[in-house]
């Protein structure tokens, strides 16, 4: 009995620890200028809450866009009750080996842990230049947009819907990003859609590399107003898009859509709105 009980116990630590899943965005690229010396500048983090009693550790399992750089710290520990920051746990800055301007982190953490991720606005001034004088100075209080945690890859050739793009009358473009997780090039299909009628307006093929994420910027906010007319203004129907892509590769796909960037007493405003693509 007791051999039997011995057996199962060495069983039970040959099991590896239960871990979840997460593809994460990351970003690291300045954005419009404005007043002559500033711009925005898009960033992100990732949070990790635990709520469990006992430490915890998160793994970066691997990241898009070249490989993790050497210096890195590849895990780290958050405390019982609570929340540690990506960015500030692994070393600010950080990008893969290519310098890509944005890149996908796959992270593991067991079940106890909890999840967000974010983009803060920032707000690059300065430079050194004759003209701006100074520092960069990196100002992250005008608020944050929330970011997609993907827990799973979509198979290869299975259609994501990208909804709900919509800024209202507010002029701007949509920017459709891909991460192909395969191992060979990825052909894709972005089309456009109103949400009125689901007419398409706009298509695109694109090519991406393998285990890499790539933007592709642009893509026009359907017109509304007289393509399914008679449609009341206060519709949700009303400057609503959608977007459907479809990859030849396992991948992930989200959109942003921006609205026009116009300054108050010299503070940036601006609307930006990310979502996941949804396989269906």
């Amino acid at each position: 009995m007791f051999k039997r009980l011995s057996l199962a116990f060495v069983l039970l630590l040959a099991i590896p620890a239960l871990a979840d899943d997460y593809y994460l965005i990351e970003m690291n690229s300045p954005g419009q200028t404005f007043n002559g010396c500033s711009n925005f500048f898009w960033d992100a983090d990732a949070i990790f809450y635990n709520l469990g009693a006992d430490d915890q550790v998160v793994t970066l399992a691997g990241v898009s866009n070249g490989a993790l750089p050497t210096y890195l710290l590849t895990s780290f520990h958050v405390a019982p009750g609570r929340a540690a920051s990506l960015r500030q746990a692994i070393g600010i800055p950080w990008e893969p080996a290519t310098a890509a301007p944005m890149w996908i982190i796959h992270a593991t953490a067991p079940p106890s842990i909890l999840v967000d991720s974010e983009m803060p606005l920032g707000v690059a001034v300065g430079g050194g230049s004759i003209v701006c004088r100074g520092p960069i100075l990196f100002l992250q209080q005008n608020g944050k947009t929330q970011l997609p945690v993907f827990r799973a890859l979509v198979p290869a050739s299975q259609r994501q819907v990208i909804r709900g793009l919509s800024i209202g009358d507010v002029a701007g473009h949509i920017n459709v990003a891909i991460y192909n997780a395969g191992s060979d090039i990825a052909s894709a299909t972005i089309e456009v859609h109103r949400a009125c009628d689901g007419a398409i307006t706009e298509t695109r093929n694109v090519v991406i590399g393998p285990n890499i994420a790539e933007q592709f910027n642009g893509f026009g906010i359907p017109e509304t107003s007289n393509a399914c007319a008679p449609l009341d203004p206060s519709s949700g129907l009303s400057s609503l898009a959608y977007v459907i892509v479809t990859v030849d590769q396992p991948s992930l796909t989200f959109a942003s859509i921006l609205g026009s960037v116009s300054t108050t007493n010299n503070l940036p405003v601006s609307t930006i709105q990310v979502m996941p693509g949804i396989a269906q």
